[in-house]
């Protein structure tokens, strides 16, 4: 029982540092980590989170959530596939097919899509 009171412990502990260093590294170089609308989806480096497409409401069925970013010149749309199909896992999303993941009761389908000529990622979260 004390030694899982101690692994619980120093998991906390390795939890709140990662988030420090992680908010320290944010701010420092003025990019958002998370989506403001999904704040349990990262933005993955090279994205820019267009503000005003954020949207988030809890309806009876469970949350709904839209974000979107601009992709950087030079990214690649299936570098972007990759970088999602490995960090979700880690936060607890089951890759379901492509580019749609599942976590308890939410699904969070991810595509690509021109938009004025410039490439935009779309991030829909909603109820199973």
């Amino acid at each position: 029982m004390r030694r899982a009171a101690t692994n619980f412990l120093f998991f906390v502990l390795g939890v709140l540092t990662s988030i420090v260093i992680l908010s320290a590294s944010a701010y420092s170089n003025n990019a958002n980590i998370f989506f403001e609308s999904l704040y349990d989806v990262p933005v993955m480096p090279g994205l820019v989170e267009i503000d005003d497409y954020a949207l988030s409401f809890d309806a009876p069925q469970g949350r709904v959530a839209e974000a979107a970013a601009l992709v950087d010149s030079g990214v690649q749309i299936t570098e972007i596939m990759n970088f999602y199909m490995k960090s979700l896992p880690q936060l607890g999303w089951a890759g379901n097919s492509q580019n749609t993941y599942i976590r308890e009761d939410e699904r969070l389908t991810i595509s690509a899509e021109v938009h004025n000529g410039k490439n935009v990622v779309l991030f829909l979260l909603e109820p199973r």
